[in-house]
């Protein structure tokens, strides 16, 4: 059993990539200590079914792509839950691009700014994936800004999957699924004002 919950059913499998994909989604979600490091995992949770290894195992195997990192929330913005129904594997790469997201840590290094807003020399600066983007006068500016452009990278990447599936940054078990999770991202960005 891990972390008071997990189940390993299956014997002689823990060295291997599919114990460890399971091992790893149950510390994001039991363990006190990453919890504490990354407070943005604070209530996810993992359906009943894949608490038992050999259930998990075999979803795995009907999905699993080499090369890729199991994701809960693309596909479903704000999903807290890792399930047959929300999770995909996708490119370390696009998983990447969803690592913005506002942390306790994040919040306190940035004084309360929204994510893609940071404090730069006495301006607002928009950024994203650490791209400077602009500066501005006020967070309220720097935000829309940040929301314009992360937007119109979205809508790029959508028509890159499409004209481009076997291009290997775009890796994805549930292609379909991917691209209406990143619909459902463009569409909850609300600039500010």
């Amino acid at each position: 059993m891990i972390f008071g919950i997990g189940i390993n059913d299956v014997p002689g499998i823990c060295n291997t990539p599919v114990y460890k994909c399971w091992a790893a989604i149950h510390e994001r979600c039991y363990s006190q200590a990453k919890l504490k490091r990354y407070p943005t995992y604070i209530g996810t949770s993992i359906c009943d079914e894949w608490h038992t290894l050999s259930n998990f195992n075999r979803w795995y195997d009907k999905h699993h792509i080499d090369g890729t990192t199991i994701d809960k929330d693309i596909a479903n913005p704000c999903n807290m839950e890792y399930n047959p129904g929300n999770c995909m594997f996708v490119s370390k790469w696009l998983n990447n691009l969803f690592k913005e997201k506002p942390s306790s840590t994040r919040i306190s290094r940035n004084n309360g700014l929204p994510v893609g807003v940071d404090l730069h020399f006495g301006k607002y600066r928009a950024q994203m994936n650490n791209i400077p983007l602009g500066r501005f006068d006020n967070p309220e500016d720097a935000k829309r800004c940040y929301v314009k452009h992360k937007r119109r990278f979205l809508a790029d990447l959508v028509d890159s999957i499409r004209s481009e599936p076997k291009n290997p940054k775009y890796k994805c078990s549930h292609t379909e699924r991917l691209i209406h999770g990143l619909h459902l991202h463009m569409k909850h960005m609300q600039p500010i004002g």
